[in-house]
Parts: C-alpha cells; sequence; structure tokens
C-alpha cells in the first residue's frame, strides 16, 4: 500500500475505460500523486471544482463531451481556470495537437505509452508554471 506525502498533488484522470483509469490511478498513485478518476466526462468539471486538481489527464474521444470540449469548459470557469491539462489518447494526427494546444492543453501523450514516460511527463508539467506549453 502507497502513502501519499502531505504535499502529494493530485490529480484528476478522466477516461470511459475503466482499464486504462486504474492503470494511470495505479501509476501516479505509486508515483507518490493523489490521484482521483471520472469515467463521465460531463461529470470532470464539477469535480475539478470540489477537488482542486492540479493537472487534469483527458481522453479526446469520450462519449458525451470530448477532452476538448472538457478542457475548455474547465478553462471557462472562475474555479478551475487555472487547472493545468494534459491529453492522453490514442489519436496520431498532428491536427489533434494544434486541437489540445487551442482547448489550453499543456501536455500531449500518445497511448500506447510507457508508464515511465507517463510519470516523466506529469512531474515535469506539474513543475512548469501555467504558461510554459510542453506541446510540441
Amino acid at each position: 500500500m502507497y502513502t501519499l506525502s502531505v504535499e502529494a498533488k493530485r490529480i484528476l484522470v478522466a477516461d470511459d475505460d475503466p482499464k486504462f483509469l486504474h492503470l494511470v490511478s495505479e501509476v501516479l498513485t505509486g508515483a507518490g500523486y493523489d490521484v482521483r478518476t471520472a469515467s463521465d466526462p460531463t461529470k470532470v468539471a464539477e469535480m475539478a471544482e470540489q477537488l482542486r486538481p492540479e493537472l487534469v489527464i483527458l481522453d479526446i474521444s469520450m462519449p458525451g463531451r470530448n477532452g476538448f470540449e472538457v478542457a475548455r469548459e474547465l478553462h471557462d470557469h472562475a474555479q478551475t481556470k487555472g487547472v493545468k491539462c494534459m491529453f492522453v489518447t490514442a489519436y496520431r494526427e498532428p491536427t489533434q495537437v494544434k486541437r489540445a494546444k487551442e482547448a489550453g492543453g499543456i501536455g500531449y501523450l500518445e497511448k500506447p505509452f510507457r508508464t515511465s514516460s507517463l510519470i516523466w511527463m506529469v512531474k515535469t508539467l506539474l513543475s512548469k508554471r501555467p504558461l510554459e506549453p510542453e506541446l510540441p
């Protein structure tokens, strides 16, 4: 069992795939983060307002509301506009990276990925100031 430090940074992960949510939660919890998950993209903004995460990791393709829409919604609300958003997706098209930037994303990781890449990106994004994008 993992113990969280008092200073553990909170991350909210949104994806409609329960196996993916479990994997990412286990990996990031093991790296010392306080991880919460959401399988319903329509609930992410509400959860973010309550949880106050430092980072929200979003899948692009989710039923009901895609990750770009969720990121825009987060950045449109006063209480969540400063949250950092990262996209983790199977989409490999350069246009998706552009759309992620336009939606306010500061990170983009393609599935499948190495868990070490996920941890590195999360650590890097959380150590940067909000206006230092990591997207290519």
